[in-house]
């Protein structure tokens, strides 16, 4: 997760992150953006890389500060610590934010296909489907002119001269 397009690739136990021996993280995926194709020449991002989620939100240098405040039990430290975990907290809901935009963008788009599919089919059906009632009232105004030509024609040849005489 948050890997970038680097999701596979990874050596045994390596992750996109690497807590390192001295405490810090170690961002190993990449910065690329997952795209798919949304619609004929349209593409969609659906990912955040690592390094724009939590890399630059300085998650990990505010929690590691936290936990050197606490472990010197100095308040004014604490105090400083909780004001930069705020900010953490706050660039990461701008992010999740985006990440929610971005899904309902997804979600729209895939509603706007349904309704041009569903349009499309009923276009289709106005153009193609044959309504019946109208079709068997046709059929059998057409075959009663038929039977009616073929009894006319069948009296016109019966009369000949020497009928006529």
């Amino acid at each position: 997760m948050f890997a970038g397009t680097k999701t596979r690739g990874y050596e045994p136990g390596e992750a996109p992150f690497v807590l390192e021996r001295d405490g810090s993280v170690n961002y190993l995926g990449n910065r690329e953006d997952l795209v798919i194709n949304v619609a004929s020449g349209l593409q969609q991002k659906i990912n955040l890389d690592g390094h724009t989620a939590l890399v630059q939100s300085k998650a990990f240098e505010t929690l590691d500060l936290l936990y050197d405040s606490l472990m010197a039990n100095s308040r004014a430290d604490v105090e400083v610590a909780l004001a930069d975990v705020d900010k953490s907290i706050e660039y990461l809901s701008l992010q999740v934010s985006q990440l929610g935009a971005q899904a309902n963008t997804l979600f729209n788009k895939a509603d706007m296909v349904n309704t041009l599919t569903l349009t499309n089919q009923e276009r289709l059906s106005d153009i193609e489907d044959t309504d019946i009632v109208r079709a068997i009232t046709d059929l059998k105004t057409q075959e009663t002119s038929y039977q009616a030509s073929l009894a006319s024609a069948s009296r016109v040849m019966g009369l000949s001269l020497v009928n006529y005489l």
